[in-house]
């Protein structure tokens, strides 16, 4: 993991400098109502020469320290203990209600319960499983704080290692704000060959400008899971894990089917989404009535999967070479124009926008197998039209949201539409209606490995999701949710002969 090592060594300097820059004076106003006391408590061994006091002149507010999403949505950074919080302190600093733990943190979960509320046009690399610690373009915040601010999160880890993640954010100008962060993970688990140790660098930039008028949301991630694979217990070791055996009470005596098999996934990525308002009409509050903006959303992204073994094993089939290294790569540069219109006419905000994505899905090779080719690669270029429209009226609010590629190898369409009620503060009543018709992930369609069983380039349909759920939302009294789904051409995994060789289906 050597370019996370260099990453984290520079958060390291930056934090070092970023402690420098604190401890000189600031140009501060007379205005700002802060005072300072330059002389040396007597006696105090920890006092600095020219140390300043510092006295906030109360007019800061926590509702300054603000938090804002990629959609824009804001919240505030939020000291107090909750439930709520408790429930996310783990590693993915989410809450994992009907998601069950493998025995190690940062391994994967098996899903309890399934949703697809989400929509989208493109196909993903897929490997799922590795994805609950990577960090998608919406899990990525951005900050405009009064003063610098830190976040810790402290675990420990299995037998040996622990989870942090460490976050500051500070404004350069009100206008500047910048947030750095680092989260790694080590654990090593209390059974054979079951080390996990994941990095997470994150970067984000905020800026408007003093008129409002130009607004910038930036951000870069470096990330790489990296997971020691056990295949599982062996069968003796499964019978004597169930009859509780004292001698394997220390479950790392226990025989795996796997003692040198690892996986990687490593991703980078460069996010921005600027725009620029035109006219804006205010009203005597100074709220904003109507106006229009013109934007554009720039993302290129680099994937990396694979899969080591130093020695084949007949677990997986017969195998080409005697050491596994199956290795696949996903580009993907994504551009996006589109224009913002916010006016009474229209009862709220209608946004339409044009996107080229180019993607590029590669193994190594070319590969003939059994009469049949497997492609090296799936490559193109979409070109998709969508759009947005938020309205409400008093205690209602609609949301809809629509797109089609209309050019490219990889046909798809999505309609989704949200209605929400809500009652003062005593309770929400929200409604999605969603229909989705999209290419299943890369790995369904095309797949080589070292092992024979595991290649494979696939013609499936796209799949087809419609839902329909209905939540009522209340803090005071309950949380609650119904959901119908109907899917066709459902594209999934399966272990037809209980020998732990998978192939992808479609189910019709």
């Amino acid at each position: 993991m050597p370019n996370m090592l260099k990453q984290f060594i520079i958060l390291i300097i930056l934090f070092g400098v970023l402690q420098i820059v604190a401890q000189e004076r600031p140009n501060i106003s007379k205005d700002d109502n802060i005072m300072f006391d330059n002389r040396l408590t007597q006696g105090d061994t920890t006092s600095i020469k020219n140390e300043i006091d510092i006295k906030l002149s109360g007019k800061t507010k926590y509702s300054d320290y603000k938090i804002f999403s990629k959609n824009r949505d804001t919240s505030y950074v939020d000291t107090t203990l909750t439930i709520k919080k408790y429930y996310k302190f783990n590693y993915i600093r989410k809450d994992n209600f009907e998601l069950l733990p493998f025995h190690n943190q940062g391994q994967t979960f098996n899903k309890l319960a399934y949703s697809f509320n989400k929509v989208t046009l493109y196909p993903s690399l897929g490997a799922e499983a590795k994805h609950y610690n990577y960090y998608k373009i919406e899990d990525v915040n951005y900050y405009e704080v009064p003063t610098p601010t830190t976040e810790l999160a402290w675990r420990t880890g299995l037998e040996q290692g622990q989870f942090l993640d460490a976050l500051i954010t500070l404004n350069l100008t009100k206008r500047h704000n910048i947030a750095l962060a680092y989260k790694g993970l080590r654990s090593l688990g209390k059974y054979r060959n079951s080390l996990s140790s994941h990095g997470n660098f994150r970067v984000s930039y905020l800026f408007r400008s003093k008129n409002e008028k130009y607004r910038l949301l930036s951000h870069i991630t470096a990330q790489d899971l990296y997971n020691q694979e056990s295949g599982g217990l062996t069968d003796e070791s499964v019978l004597l894990f169930e009859d509780d055996n004292a001698d394997f009470r220390d479950r790392g005596r226990l025989v795996t089917n796997f003692s040198d098999a690892n996986n990687m996934l490593r991703g980078n990525r460069y996010f921005l989404e600027h725009d620029f308002t035109f006219w804006n009409k205010k009203d005597s509050t100074n709220s904003s009535i109507s106006n229009l903006r013109i934007g554009h959303n720039f993302t290129y992204e680099t994937k990396h999967y694979e899969f080591n073994q130093s020695t084949a094993n007949s677990y997986f089939g017969d195998s080409f070479t005697t050491k596994i290294k199956d290795k696949n790569n996903l580009k993907t540069t994504y551009n996006e124009i589109f224009i913002s219109l916010k006016s009474p006419i229209i009862l709220g905000r209608l946004k339409f926008m044009a996107s080229n994505y180019n993607y590029d899905y590669r193994f190594k090779n070319v590969l003939f197998l059994n009469n049949q080719t497997i492609a090296q690669s799936l490559s193109g270029n979409i070109i998709s039209l969508k759009a947005k429209w938020n309205t409400y009226y008093k205690n209602v609010r609609i949301k809809a949201n629509a797109g089609v590629n209309i050019t490219g190898n990889i046909t798809g369409n999505f309609i989704k539409i949200v209605g929400l009620y809500k009652k003062d503060s005593l309770f929400t009543i929200r409604a999605t209606l969603a229909n989705n018709n999209k290419s299943p992930n890369f790995n369904f369609l095309l797949n080589q490995s070292d092992y024979k069983d595991y290649n494979w380039n696939t013609s499936f349909r796209n799949e087809l999701q419609r839902n329909l759920k209905i939540e009522f939302i209340s803090d005071k009294w309950l949380n609650a949710s119904a959901q119908i789904t109907q899917l066709d051409n459902y594209a999934y995994f399966a272990d037809l002969n209980a020998n732990g060789q998978v192939e992808p289906l479609q189910y019709d």
